[in-house]
C-alpha cells in the first residue's frame, strides 16, 4: 500500500526506515520498530509476500503517500491488486495477520497492539489539531504537549527497549 523506504545505514549496522513520521510516545515508536522488524523478517523468509509490480505501482504508491500525508491514520489507501481502497486500520490489521508468525516469534503482540489503538483513535498530531480550536493560541498547545515530550526525551532515560536487533531475535 505504501512503499517502505528501507535502506542500510552508512554509519550503523542497521536499516533506516524512512516512511514513518515521528512518534511522540515511546510505546508507539517501539511498536513501529517491532512492526518493521516483523515485516523485514517475513519478507526475508517469504519473498513472495511482496506483491508483483505493475506499470501503475509507482503511481499508486505516490497516491497512497499523499493520502497518508494528508489524512494520517484516518487515510483510505489504494490496494492496487485488490482494486479497492481500505482504511489504514483495516490494512494494519491485515498486515498483522500476515505477520502473525513473526509477531509470535518475537513475542511482540502486546506492543504492536498499540499501533491498532493509534490507527483507530488517532495520533498525537490529530489530538493537537482537535484541541487547537479550543485554545486561545498555539503556545497553549505547546505547553499542553510539553509533559509528554519531556517524558519521551528525558535526559538519561533508558531507551534500550526501542532498539531492535534483526540479527539476534
Amino acid at each position: 500500500y505504501l512503499w517502505w523506504a528501507i535502506r542500510p545505514s552508512l554509519h550503523y549496522p542497521t536499516l533506516e526506515l524512512r516512511v514513518a513520521d515521528i512518534c511522540t510516545q515511546v510505546e508507539e515508536g517501539v511498536a513501529l520498530a517491532l512492526l518493521y522488524r516483523c515485516l523485514i523478517a517475513a519478507l526475508v523468509e517469504r519473498p513472495e509476500l511482496s506483491p508483483p509490480r505493475t506499470t501503475h505501482t509507482r503511481r499508486v504508491i505516490d497516491e497512497n503517500r499523499w493520502r497518508a500525508k494528508r489524512d494520517g491514520f484516518m487515510a483510505t489507501l489504494i490496494d492496487e491488486h485488490a482494486r479497492t481502497t481500505a482504511p489504514v486500520a483495516t490494512l494494519l490489521e491485515r498486515l498483522c495477520e500476515q505477520l502473525a508468525p513473526q509477531i509470535r516469534r518475537f513475542d511482540c503482540a502486546a506492543q504492536i497492539e498499540r499501533l491498532a489503538v493509534v490507527a483507530k483513535s488517532g495520533s498525537s498530531a490529530q489530538a493537537q489539531l482537535l484541541e487547537r480550536p479550543h485554545l486561545e493560541h498555539l503556545g497553549l498547545v505547546v505547553d499542553q504537549q510539553r509533559p509528554a515530550a519531556h517524558r519521551v526525551v528525558q535526559p538519561g532515560a533508558d531507551l534500550r527497549p526501542a532498539v531492535v536487533d534483526l540479527a539476534h531475535p
